[in-house]
């Protein structure tokens, strides 16, 4: 191998962008890398020098992988490199195909760096270890042919080798078997990803939007879990994993787990059910984050190996405040899954073994938790047993010590006086979801009962002698489900008072409210249940204010961080946006200046460094940066105004919320990070985290005055904005401030500015322009998202996900919902123009012979622009500077600056696709 570098490592991939960020990262390590953007490239290349290892793509347009692959064997100069698969394809049958073209090693798309680069220096260990072991067999040949006299010797020897390349290569293919178990692994906690993104985007972002994108974020944490679970392994393998001293309280940590692990509970129809005491420690001392992994841990697996049935988290006091203010408390996770031999149980906390270690194995995993749990669990102070039976489930239970406080920070549950000692009737088919919610209810001082089924609870209503004033009523029941129990209970005369009915459901609390129609229950309550969630459900159901309630309220547009006084000494700032999107640029404007803001707007990152370098220095006080943009994107624009010697903000501003953007963004020489749809909290407090604060108080009441002036416009609908289908208008007008009149304007503006969108999507598509239809996917989904689109939003989103994966008929799937999403949404403000009996604004009107005399100047100019594009020639850029400086040209200045972004990248074929649009709006025969 290459003595001045680590190795020699060739990456074969057709995406630049991948080609880049490996070889930045492998040099980083100490490779020397070489690229090659094509399968017959990169043939060449290794023929040209022998790389140490290869990286290569499956997906490439002139030889795909497998081809390169089997040609690399096939060559006996090459055929002993190491290739390693790198591909956004997961399918088995790919994996497979993979490695019997001769791969070592298949990573998939999106990866790791830290997992990239470990299996790369396991295959180029084992590579030299295979080097070393063909030099000693020459040696021993060489040493056989001149000591004849030797050779029972060698022969031994020549054993012994082979001994150890058989132990070499099992060792290898138990490294590669945990690193495939690993990668599986990465990927799972997307499931509660997709499944609370899904929520959102399936509801109206009303009080609960806070709630689920803080549970999305918390998903996204898990991501780096099993990564953690090697570090974790290999710290304590060292003696260097510490414990942190914290102040927590008990039930965020059980809200986490239930964040965390409901949703794949729900997936499978488990009942993930919390019981904790009453006499608890309202608050701990301790490491939180240690607690949730363990728990995470147990109640994750025990989800993973149960089919049917329930989960029941168990917590209880073991041992009160000792003379030094500890406790200690138990913990069980108990399943009804498929359960454990004693054999099983025995090996369970030893590193790398899991109960199913088949080679077809049903369930994943890395084989280091439960190690790392037992560890944790001891320093923790307790220890973890476990008990099991097979077929009928298992338990995993554990104590541990923390130190006790005497009050929760920041909680105040306090129960009004009217609401005590009422009686509640819980209706719930499991018997173990009955019993935890009696025992939490009858801590509130409620009186319960519970019944098993709607029939029974219809008939204990109807008791005379008990007057029940609050029902807890499970949704999916077997024979009449909660919602026809519902039903009845309100229509039926015999009830002579008609209690308060709070539903109890899974993660799928839309589709319950779309069935239960008008007959609509008090409140809803998301499984699984804890006492604060179930506190706050029954005070609100009862029309009392909570905590919750007060912070969360939909049309309370001045909460948050808007209400602190960091934000009022950052109103007035000078701010400069950088942003290519019309309707994007106008959200960000009207948010930002009904807040006070001065705001300056750039169309480009070109000009954004232009009106940086005009004007003086200290007349901006922040920069909001769009990512992707012509002439000069987000990342080059930063760097330039970095090189510039300017230290000013820079935040960025993107539709594009993949892990790494951020690191990016920073790298680039930005400050921080806010994604799109734009979350007005979210970016108002990355300003006060930037912005110096300072008396701007004369710029802030010139601001606020014209804020007033808006504000008296005449509101095209003073009763509230009508309700329309596909679109939240709740969340658009929250990223407007409220105000109606602009939001209207925004939506009409949305139509006629994207009337044909998904054709031009289709017509990129059919020409094969991939980058084409993934520009136009990722600036939609921003969009979108912006004006409360949120169904058409996702839509966009998973165009955009499987252009970059390449699955054709997954594009074709999706192009056909993104369809559906965007006809919808256009109907829908159709239905709205029409209400408010209001034409269109700024809609495009055909050419009438009043114009034509601005038109005809334009064809000739349109028609050779046409010809040069035709022939790939970038005599066209003179051409469209002629185009532009026509007086019927400016009706076109957002295509004609696509255009040219187009030609400036030699992509010919996008800018022609471009200009046929044009062409098509003209009267040309």
């Amino acid at each position: 191998m290459n003595s001045q570098f680590k190795a020699d490592i060739l990456i074969i991939d057709d995406t630049l962008a991948n080609l880049r960020l490996l070889s930045e990262m492998l040099k980083e390590q100490g490779y020397k890398t070489r690229c090659a953007p094509s399968g017959s490239m990169g043939l060449k290349a290794a023929s040209v020098a022998l790389p140490d290892l290869v990286l290569l793509d499956i997906m490439m347009p002139d030889m795909d992988g497998h081809e390169v692959c089997e040609k690399l064997k096939n060559n006996e100069t090459t055929r002993d490199i190491p290739i390693i698969f790198i591909s956004a394809l997961n399918d088995t049958k790919d994996k497979v195909k993979a490695f019997s073209s001769g791969a070592v090693d298949y990573i998939t798309k999106p990866f790791q760096p830290d997992e990239i680069l470990v299996r790369i220096e396991t295959h180029l260990n084992f590579r030299k270890l295979q080097i070393r072991l063909e030099q000693k067999n020459e040696e021993l040949e060489k040493e056989i042919r001149e000591r004849r006299g030797l050779e029972k010797t060698l022969l031994n020897q020549n054993e012994e080798l082979a001994t150890m390349r058989v132990e070499a290569e099992t060792a290898n293919h138990a490294k590669s078997d945990f690193l495939a178990r690993m990668s599986h692994e990465i990927r799972t906690p997307m499931n509660a990803i997709i499944g609370l993104g899904h929520l959102a985007m399936q509801t109206r972002l009303d009080p609960k939007q806070h709630d689920y994108l803080k549970k999305i974020l918390g998903s996204s944490n898990s991501l780096l879990g099993i990564i953690n679970d090697i570090l974790d392994f290999s710290k304590i393998e060292a003696g260097k994993l510490d414990m942190e001293s914290v102040n927590f309280a008990l039930n965020k940590v059980l809200e986490a787990v239930s964040d965390q692990c409901g949703v794949a509970a729900g997936e499978k129809g488990l009942e993930l059910l919390f019981s904790t005491g009453w006499n608890l420690p309202p608050a701990l001392i301790g490491d939180p984050m240690r607690l949730r992994q363990i728990l995470v841990n147990l109640v994750s697996n025990a989800v993973k190996f149960t089919e049917s049935g329930e989960i029941v988290v168990t917590v209880k006091l073991v041992e009160g405040k000792d003379e030094t203010d500890r406790v200690t408390l138990g913990f069980s996770v108990k399943d009804t899954g498929i359960g454990m031999m004693q054999d099983q149980i025995s090996e369970l906390f030893k590193p790398f073994i899991q109960a199913d270690g088949s080679v077809a194995r049903k369930y994943g995993g890395t084989g280091l938790g439960l190690t790392i749990c037992k560890k944790l669990v001891g320093m923790m102070g307790g220890d973890i047993l476990v008990k099991s039976t097979p077929e009928k489930g298992s338990e995993f239970s554990f104590t541990a010590q923390f130190g006790y406080l005497d009050k929760e920070p920041g909680k105040n549950q306090i129960l009004p006086e009217e609401l005590k000692g009422m009686n509640v009737l819980v209706v719930d088919d499991n018997e173990a979801a009955r019993e935890i919610l009696q025992n939490i209810l009858e801590g509130f001082t409620f009186n319960v009962m519970t019944v098993p089924s709607g029939e029974d609870a219809i008939r204990e209503l109807k008791r005379e002698d008990i007057c029940y004033e609050l029902v807890l009523m499970d949704w999916k029941m077997p024979r009449m489900d909660g919602v026809e129990t519902t039903t009845r209970i309100k229509k039926d005369t015999a009830i002579s008072h008609v209690p308060t009915v709070i539903m109890v459901t899974a993660y799928d609390r839309e589709e319950l409210k779309n069935k239960t129609g008008r007959t609509q229950p008090d409140g809803f309550l998301v499984k699984p249940i804890n006492p604060s969630l179930l506190f706050d459900a029954v005070i609100k159901a009862f029309g009392e204010k909570t905590e919750a309630t007060d912070n969360n309220s939909n049309r309370s547009f001045k909460s948050g961080i808007r209400a602190t006084e960091a934000f009022a000494a950052v109103k007035g700032a000078n701010i400069l946006l950088a942003e290519d999107n019309e309707i994007n640029r106008q959200v960000a404007v009207e948010l930002l200046e009904n807040e006070g803001f001065l705001i300056l707007t750039a169309e480009d990152g070109e000009r954004a460094v232009d009106m940086l370098c005009e004007e003086s220095s200290n007349v901006f006080d922040l920069v909001l940066m769009d990512l992707q943009m012509p002439k000069l994107n987000g990342y080059a624009a930063t760097e330039k105004i970095r090189k510039s010697g300017s230290q000013i903000p820079i935040i960025a501003m993107t539709a594009d919320a993949m892990t790494g953007v951020n690191e990016k963004c920073i790298a680039s020489g930005m400050n921080d990070y806010v994604t799109k749809p734009i979350d007005p909290e979210e970016l108002f407090s990355a300003l006060v985290r930037w912005i110096p604060p300072e008396n701007r108080s004369m710029r802030t009441s010139e601001s606020e005055s014209g804020d007033t002036n808006k504000a008296t416009c005449q509101n095209p609908f003073p009763k509230g904005f009508p309700t329309l289908t596909g679109i939240d208008t709740d969340a658009g007008l929250a990223r407007i401030g409220g105000n109606q009149n602009t939001y209207q304007n925004l939506l009409i503006k949305f139509k006629n500015n994207n009337m044909d969108y998904p054709d031009q999507i289709k017509k990129a598509l059919d020409q094969g322009n991939r980058q084409l239809v993934l520009r136009l996917a990722h600036s939609m989904k921003g969009v979108a998202g912006n004006i409360g689109a949120n169904g058409l939003h996702a839509a966009a989103a998973d165009l955009e996900t499987e252009l970059k994966g390449k699955k054709i008929d997954c594009i074709v799937h999706c192009l056909n919902h993104f369809t559906r999403s965007f006809d919808q949404v256009m109907v829908s403000i159709d239905a709205l123009v029409k209400k408010s009996g209001e034409t269109a604004i700024d809609e495009v009107q055909p050419p009438s012979s009043s114009n034509m005399e601005t038109i005809e100047p334009m064809l000739d100019i349109l028609k050779k622009l046409k010809s040069l594009l035709e022939d790939d020639d970038m005599e066209a850029v003179d051409y469209l500077n002629m185009l532009k400086k026509q007086k019927g040209a400016a009706r076109f200045k957002n295509e004609l600056e696509r255009i040219e972004s187009c030609i400036g990248s030699y992509s010919f074929e996008d800018s022609l696709a471009i200009l046929e649009e044009i062409l098509k709006c003209l009267p040309i025969k």
